[in-house]
């Protein structure tokens, strides 16, 4: 292979690791990371299922928030100000850090979505992961906002 080739080929593979790398740390949307068909107008309303990670006082906490409930408004506006980034390359910590897990579920029409955490860096939507751009502190806010709104006991 001659020199000229060699520099074009080094040249296309740099090219394609830049825009994987651009790709990989594009911050995201909420509208962008929860797919194509999510639509926050068509929304009926959210689940919050809340689990209390302390056996001793355990149990599971479910919230319902329509639109026309200030606290959907609230809970919509702390995701609605997040930005989205799928985790990259570095390894993160996994570990259960808020004292819930706090799994959200859109309904819209027929169709459900996803969205989950713990307190580590990994939020699940659907099924991928992302890191929101204020990590654990953004968790803790939601979920406190979550904590605040009345309940049902399953």
């Amino acid at each position: 292979m001659n020199p000229r080739t060699k520099r074009w080929l080094l040249a296309a593979e740099v090219l394609i690791l830049a825009v994987l790398a651009l790709w990989v740390l594009y911050p995201r949307s909420l509208n962008q990371v929860m797919g194509r068909d999510f639509d926050r107008e068509e929304i009926l309303q959210v689940q919050a299922t809340l689990a209390n990670m302390d056996m001793d006082t355990g149990g599971i906490r479910e919230v319902f928030l329509s639109p026309d409930d200030p606290a959907y408004e609230e809970l919509m506006t702390l995701l609605d100000g997040q930005t989205y980034r799928f985790p990259g390359l570095a390894s993160r910590s996994r570990e259960i850090t808020l004292d819930h897990t706090v799994r959200l579920t859109f309904a819209q029409n027929a169709a459900h979505w996803e969205y989950s955490f713990t307190g580590a860096d990994d939020i699940q939507i659907g099924d991928r992961t992302f890191h929101a751009r204020d990590g654990e502190a953004f968790q803790q806010e939601v979920l406190d906002l979550l904590l605040a709104q009345p309940y049902t006991v399953s």
